[in-house]
């Protein structure tokens, strides 16, 4: 979060209803590279829904956005 903050994409301010919290909201330049992301990936979907089908993408997505669960512990070699 702070990386966003140093970037300009996000921006804390004070909480009024409490002097010990803060609030983070997205800066217009947050939501300028947020509604540019968003445009990239519609183009990016748009262009796979011609080449695998909107139900490839869908299945995509959906592979992509499901609770996979904890991640394995790996123990180094």
């Amino acid at each position: 979060m702070h990386g966003l903050i140093d970037m300009g994409l996000l921006e804390q301010a004070p909480d009024p209803g409490s002097a010990r919290r803060r609030l983070i909201r997205t800066t217009s330049e947050g939501q300028r590279v947020h509604e540019r992301a968003q445009a990239v990936i519609g183009l990016v979907e748009s262009v796979l829904a011609e080449r695998i089908g909107r139900t490839g993408v869908d299945a995509v997505r959906g592979a992509l956005t499901a609770d996979w669960g904890e991640p394995p512990l790996v123990r180094a070699p």
